[in-house]
């Protein structure tokens, strides 16, 4: 039989301490927390690459992790996606509809923020489509995977995902999507092979030396390299708005080519018209090619899309990789 404490309030009146729907305990959730990697340095994890890494801590596919686990019983139609992995998981870490959905499901389930893990901060601007934003296959460095799996801690940052970005920001090399060893495509998520190893003939994808035709040290690609690397790291702190980013394009147009639009979408090398679209709000600009104008007038992009004009910051990355690995800040600017 229940027993029922009574106490008094200041006001005389009573109330049961056992006195129904007073207290709800919070929630619990199906998964423990895995710290994401490489937060608030440019090598922030992918929100792709942390699914991985959640399955493999649960000893689980990432299957099984998304249609037992995860994914609510009210969105089934998500759990017929598998065939369609290899083909689209890829925008998980974009702006897209499918990128909202599993950040969503995923912060409900560990309780924090992932949205700086996509480009979900950039949809206003870039919209949903993802077209020039995102390589359909993971891009590594094999250098970085190397040093990573001496520390235990294979991951994919999200600059990797970046389709601008063509080397690694830290080694210079040409970022590769394909195994070594078989020429197999590296899939956006493996479902049950480690990051770090091909999904089909399981060959380790780190490497300690690369010979000097796979080092990519061109002068635009450090700078595509740098806006890229700032955006990362604003992501998880910043929302971006369209009608800055159009202040900003409006900016830039004034202060570059004395408000001719033609003469800026020359100077900036886009098909007439482009920039013109942009401002008319008949299409969403690409990434690449906010990255490309950025490179071409040495501009910052965060500032850009916040509706300024400053010059690009310089984004120095420290080589070690144990600090882009677990300490946050690791970045000076």
């Amino acid at each position: 039989m229940e027993t029922s404490v009574e106490f008094r309030d200041m006001n005389l009146q009573k109330f049961s301490l056992l006195e129904k729907d007073s207290f709800k305990p919070p929630g619990r959730t199906k998964l423990y927390v895995v710290p994401p990697l490489g937060k608030g340095t440019i090598y922030a994890e992918s929100l792709t690459s942390y699914i991985k890494r959640l399955a493999d801590a649960h000893s689980v596919s990432v299957t099984l992790l998304l249609h037992n686990i995860v994914i609510p019983d009210n969105q089934s139609h998500i759990k017929h996606m598998h065939p369609y992995w290899r083909t689209a998981m890829h925008s998980v870490n974009g702006s897209s509809s499918m990128a909202e959905q599993f950040v969503s499901m995923f912060e409900v389930e560990i309780l924090s923020k992932l949205v700086g893990m996509t480009l979900l901060p950039l949809e206003d601007i870039v919209g949903r489509s993802g077209r020039g934003t995102l390589h359909k296959n993971m891009n590594i460095c094999p250098l970085c995977i190397n040093q990573m799996a001496q520390h235990r801690s294979v991951f994919i940052p999200l600059i990797w995902w970046l389709e601008a970005v063509s080397c690694c920001p830290i080694h210079k090399t040409k970022l590769i999507d394909t195994c070594p060893a078989c020429s197999a495509k590296l899939t956006a998520v493996p479902n049950y092979t480690p990051l770090g190893y091909c999904p089909k003939c399981g060959a380790f994808l780190g490497e300690k030396n690369l010979k000097i035709n796979n080092y990519e040290k061109t002068a635009q690609q450090e700078e595509i390299v740098q806006v890229a690397s700032e955006l990362i790291l604003y992501l998880e702190r910043r929302t971006f708005f369209r009608n800055l980013f159009l202040k900003g394009v409006k900016h830039a147009v004034d202060k570059f080519s004395r408000g001719n639009i033609a003469d800026f979408e020359e100077a900036s090398g886009f098909p007439k018209t482009r920039v013109k679209q942009w401002l008319s709000g008949k299409n969403h600009p690409r990434l690449d090619d906010l990255i490309k104008l950025c490179v071409c007038h040495h501009i910052s992009l965060v500032a850009l899309c916040s509706g300024i004009i400053t010059n690009m910051e310089n984004v120095v990355v420290h080589t070690n990789i144990q600090d882009l690995l677990f300490a946050e800040g690791a970045c000076d600017r």
